[in-house]
């Protein structure tokens, strides 16, 4: 067999490119649509002129009420978990892994904001889309130096990371002078580039990820395709490492038509042009992709990743290196709260108050439309009322009748309407406990309800420990499915590329951390916070313990 041409991959990953868009674009992209909607409190397009256009906030009101939890568990101490020795070997590696991937998690990337939105992508948007990957972007700083002698012009001038874009040459200044020997300095100003060499850890918008139809995993050999879609500068793309003349001929989108990002951006202009006078900051659509494909030729699928750009799907590839490289892994985490066995993609916390929310938008706005009415009842006139005093309905306006009849009283009668106020209540009362049966969020839970204190102490304390156990149920998912992976992922990346020791300050000391040692299969074993129960349960129990340790110092 022949190693894979450019236009065989070319082709193959245009195919997977759309259908993975396609699989996409149906049902889960609606539904993510519909829950921004929700979520924002949008008018549902069933709205009726001069009747109530309420919008109950149930799917805001529940995933903001659930975040302070999640955040208090995974972001509120210093390390989220910690790497299992495999061995007696392993035990210093161990200890310096957790301390030094935690480091990489919250000092080299902004951990509290990528817990954050990772979690609330998932209960929003059906998944949480977190990507941990190796960048060697060439970072470009741009300096002046100033007495610059002969000798250290050519050491700047051989070097290749270095380019001088300006200089100037002068004659040494009288303090100067005895210390240039060859009786000329300069002054330059330089471009220094070099590879940046770090871990970095991104949480991706879900409409940037891609994946294969009806994955079931991304982990083994139940991975298939998955990529990252975006926009990215021309500036970008060289930093990167892509040529120049390459990425500058890529053609970009004159408009950015999808619907998910702009359902973000709610009132604002969703005709935003991405073109530019700049042809530096042109936008282009590229795709990272990761696939299981037999690309050298040796009979045997492997995991590769190339990049493709542009509507035309141009293969972009840095100089002296193939289309495709063999990769050991994909740098993508997905998560969802409500998983749903042999599917990648499960449900949100939103999709389980969908319909609680509509229902109860609906009977607010009876209840709302009902109030109106008993304040502003309608009434049968006679043909002697003046009819624009009638309508113009101000506090203490009157209406003009015609003071010719017999009786004036008989020209007004008040039509009534009866209340519904004390029906509807109990009804929304129903379905906020009904949303609180799915999602585990209970009032309880924010704090106690007046009405608590009509129940048993005991029983209070039993609700809040079911809701608990909910919560941390969905939590440990997250642990287990999510956080664990990252952070092994983490652990991989620096222990493959991290090619010299590095200094950073752990537990209050300057420590050297040299990852190369370490073994990359220990297990991370994540940590969510305090066990579950409520704190009289908690009490419970260690006094349970408390008697049974009693009652063995007695026997012996």
């Amino acid at each position: 067999m022949t190693k894979m041409t450019d236009e065989d991959l070319q082709a193959l990953l245009q195919r997977q490119i759309e259908e993975a868009v396609g699989y996409l674009a149906g049902e889960i992209v609606d539904d993510r649509i519909d829950a921004m909607a929700r979520y924002n409190a949008e008018p549902y397009g069933n709205e009726v002129e001069g009747r109530s256009q309420v919008v109950s906030p149930d799917v805001r009101d529940m995933i903001e009420s659930a975040m302070p939890t999640f955040m208090e568990i995974f972001a509120g101490h210093d390390n989220i978990g910690t790497f299992e020795p495999h061995g007696p070997e392993d035990e210093e590696g161990a200890d310096q892994a957790t301390d030094y991937v935690n480091y990489i998690w919250n000092r080299d990337n902004d951990g509290f904001v990528n817990v954050h939105d990772w979690i609330k992508d998932a209960l929003l948007q059906k998944v949480g889309i977190g990507k941990d990957y190796w960048d060697e972007t060439l970072v470009t700083k741009r300096e002046s130096l100033t007495g610059v002698n002969l000798q250290a012009l050519e050491e700047l001038a051989s070097d290749p990371d270095i380019e001088i874009i300006e200089q100037s040459e002068r004659e040494p200044t009288e303090e100067e002078a005895p210390f240039v020997p060859d009786g000329v300095l300069f002054d330059l100003t330089i471009l220094r580039t070099k590879p940046r060499g770090r871990v970095a850890c991104e949480t991706l918008p879900p409409e940037e990820f891609l994946v294969a139809k009806k994955t079931v995993s991304l982990k083994g050999d139940d991975f298939r395709f998955a990529a990252h879609r975006c926009k990215k500068t021309v500036t970008r793309l060289i930093e990167m490492g892509f040529p120049e003349d390459v990425v500058k001929d890529l053609p970009s989108e004159e408009t950015d038509w999808n619907a998910e990002r702009q359902s973000r951006f709610t009132g604002d202009d969703n005709t935003q042009r991405w073109d530019t006078p700049d042809e530096t900051m042109k936008e282009v659509q590229v795709y990272e992709c990761y696939i299981r494909a037999d690309y050298d030729g040796d009979g045997v699928a492997e995991m590769i990743q190339a990049t493709v750009a542009g509507p035309g799907y141009t293969i972009l590839k840095r100089k002296g290196e193939d289309s495709a490289q063999a990769v050991d892994d994909h740098p993508f985490t997905v998560i969802s709260p409500v998983r749903i066995p042999h599917r990648l993609i499960g449900l949100s916390y939103a999709d389980l108050v969908l319909d609680i929310a509509l229902i109860k938008t609906t009977l607010k706005r009876v209840a709302l439309d009902n109030m109106y009415s008993l304040n502003n009842a309608r009434a049968a006139l006679s043909n002697k009322v003046n009819i624009e005093d009638w309508l113009a309905n101000r506090p203490g306006g009157g209406v003009r009748v015609d003071t010719n009849a017999p009786d004036t009283a008989g020209h007004i009668t008040a039509i009534q309407t009866a209340p519904i106020l004390q029906h509807i209540l109990p009804v929304i009362e129903h379905f906020d406990k009904d949303s609180e049966l799915r999602t585990g969020i209970t009032r309880n839970w924010q704090g106690l309800d007046p009405k608590a204190f009509d129940s048993t102490f005991r029983g209070v304390n039993l609700l809040l420990g079911q809701s608990q156990m909910r919560i941390l149920g969905v939590a440990r998912l997250l642990a287990e499915t999510g956080f664990k992976e990252r952070f092994r992922k983490i652990l991989r990346l620096v222990i493959n590329h991290q090619d010299r020791a590095r200094t950073v300050r752990l537990r209050g000391k300057w420590v050297e951390i040299d990852p190369k040692s370490w073994n990359a299969g220990m297990d991370y074993n994540v940590s969510i916070g305090p066990s579950a129960g409520t704190n009289e349960q908690k009490a419970a129990r260690a006094n349970e313990i408390l008697a049974i340790q009693e009652k063995i110092v007695m026997m012996q």
